[in-house]
């Protein structure tokens, strides 16, 4: 393990502040915008998961990765930072290249699928009414070796308006036509049994994996995800995300006794991958 910078070393890096051109140990104005654009995605996919990272040393390890993906320790990236925070004049810089570099990806992603810029980027969440959408997390996301992390998940605690034999149909559009990304949706219930299903998404286009819940209880929590699996060096994408849920009816009857679309767990442990 390397040994933190000294406060020396920190204190020559501010020294050489006046200077336009960063020092031997600093990132190159390049490189701080290549990290700083994986940083705010990274971000992005804490913010809409809270419950992924609910502790500050979980967000300090997912920090760590992204780090660790451009060759770096904190303390490399501490440096970095501490330079360009005293030469605001670059550090201003690297900033606009930064909103540049996202902006393009979210145009060329937007461009590629036909969606409307105003979709990209939000949530929104409903509760009530026998069919609403409530997904809160963003609603694209994109999947690259560079990117922070290769998995979008969710969790969903019980409210007032769930209902048994509720159905989930999780759904997305994909850009690219890269590697098949896994879909799982899962449900726990209060007897210890789990429904779960997984599915495959390949080629491009609107994607779906469907579970319905048992009729006869009430689900104590729902949860899913969205894998890239990381095989192929392309760029994929995955625009207008959306966690619709249903009121039970007898048309669902068929998706929930299929042996191919769902089973049991009879076990109070996590479901086999």
């Amino acid at each position: 393990m390397k040994k933190p910078y000294s406060l020396l070393a920190v204190l020559a890096i501010a020294a050489s502040a006046g200077c336009n051109r960063p020092p031997e140990g600093v990132l190159s104005h390049d490189e701080m915008v290549s990290l700083m654009v994986d940083i705010h995605k990274g971000e992005s996919v804490v913010e809409a998961n809270p419950r992924s990272f609910p502790t500050d040393s979980s967000r300090r390890a997912f920090r760590q990765s992204v780090y660790a993906r451009h060759g770096l320790t904190t303390e490399q990236a501490d440096s970095s930072f501490a330079w360009y925070g005293y030469n605001m004049e670059a550090y201003v810089e690297v900033c606009d290249d930064v909103v540049k570099q996202l902006e393009k990806e979210l145009a060329e992603a937007q461009a590629t699928a036909g969606a409307s810029v105003a979709g990209i980027g939000t949530s929104s969440i409903s509760v009530e009414g026998d069919s609403v959408d409530v997904w809160a997390g963003i609603r694209f996301r994109s999947f690259t070796p560079q990117s922070p992390t290769d998995i979008v998940s969710f969790t969903i605690d019980p409210d007032a308006n769930w209902e048994k034999g509720d159905v989930y149909c999780l759904r997305f559009k994909r850009i690219d036509g890269g590697a098949p990304l896994e879909v799982g949706l899962g449900a726990d219930y209060s007897d210890n049994k789990r429904d779960f299903v997984v599915t495959t998404a390949n080629g491009e286009g609107w994607q779906s994996a469907t579970l319905v819940l048992d009729p006869d209880q009430t689900a104590r929590g729902v949860y899913g995800y969205i894998l890239s699996p990381r095989k192929s060096a392309d760029a994929g994408y995955i625009d207008s995300i959306s966690l619709v849920r249903m009121r039970w009816n007898e048309d669902f009857r068929h998706i929930r006794t299929s042996p191919m679309k769902s089973f049991v767990r009879e076990t109070k442990g996590k479901p086999a991958k």
